[in-house]
């Protein structure tokens, strides 16, 4: 597989860049290769997270998502582990420093082991 982190074509900055960093996971994955994406310190929070991970729903590429330090939240995680049970390729999610409970972290980590 192949290593490829994106954190260099979001701006760093206090502003969200959800449509960015979607942007960019959906040029990697025409890129038809397997990859590791990581999109950490970004401020993607809840809503960028829902975007990114619904976006994959039909990824084939994506092995692993690092999504570390960008407040996110309890508030996503059940949509977000909707969208992970429909994924088939994500093996690894990575939201360590982000305020998410032990509980959601279960939830998220059952839904990779469970996606079709």
């Amino acid at each position: 597989g192949v290593a490829c982190s994106l954190w260099y074509c979001l701006p760093v900055s206090r502003e969200p860049s959800v449509s960015a960093a979607t942007q960019c996971i959906f040029f990697a994955v025409s890129v038809n290769l397997e990859w590791k994406c990581r999109l950490s310190r970004n401020e993607i929070g809840n809503e960028g997270l829902t975007a990114i991970v619904s976006a994959l729903e039909h990824n084939s590429q994506l092995t692993t998502l690092t999504l570390q330090r960008n407040h996110i939240d309890n508030g996503c995680v059940e949509t977000v582990a909707q969208s992970l049970e429909r994924n088939s390729t994500l093996k690894t999610l990575d939201l360590r420093r982000n305020t998410l409970t032990i509980a959601s972290h279960h939830r998220l980590k059952d839904a990779l082991k469970t996606s079709k």
